[in-house]
């Protein structure tokens, strides 16, 4: 097969971990349902299911996530986006056993109205422990002055991953995925 171009993807959210399903879920987090449909549409639902492969590099106290497959016409897209380590990712990388299922899913915040007394603000304080008016958290030494969280929605299509790597930066060479990858995008910097 001839490659007829590559499409770098960089303009996602970031990424969510989801641990409770037969595999474990990788999830590209967008800003609404509607982009997370048609991102999906255009890219990894056309993508050959042997085709798809995911790395990640662990460089300091960050990873970078990158995700690579290509269509029956050729076309490679390349998700790519440096995060910052966490449990999460450690979690994940300790359990999935080198596959995983992929989905999109969107990020939304929420606010105190729309919240239920129980949902946890990002200080990590339920909404009960927070000043009905001012919104600030009543907990010492918490120094949080609104109450905020998150919400993310699924897409129901997912692909299954069998091709996952966990690689340490000097490791970059020995796999031409993430070294074109190295290579392309330090070029635009």
């Amino acid at each position: 097969m001839i490659y007829m171009s590559n499409e770098w993807f960089t303009s996602f959210l970031g990424i969510a971990y989801r641990y409770f399903d037969v595999k474990m879920n990788i999830v590209i987090l967008l800003s609404n349902i509607n982009y997370s449909k048609s991102v999906w549409n255009k890219t990894v639902n056309k993508w050959l299911d042997n085709s798809i492969k995911i790395r990640f590099v662990e460089y300091q106290t960050k990873y970078w996530f990158i995700m690579s497959g290509y269509d029956n016409l050729g076309t490679i897209t390349t998700f790519y986006k440096i995060l910052p380590r966490s449990y999460n990712y450690d979690r994940f990388k300790l359990n999935c056993n080198n596959e995983a299922y992929i989905k999109f899913g969107t990020y939304t915040p929420k606010y105190r109205s729309e919240s239920k007394s129980d949902d946890i603000c990002n200080c990590t304080h339920t909404l009960q422990n927070h000043d009905y008016k001012s919104g600030a958290c009543t907990l010492l030494p918490c120094v949080c002055t609104k109450f905020m969280t998150f919400q993310i929605m699924l897409l129901k299509k997912k692909k299954a991953i069998t091709d996952i790597k966990f690689l340490t930066y000097d490791e970059i060479k020995t796999d031409s995925i993430v070294w074109n990858c190295f290579y392309v995008r330090n070029l635009d910097n």
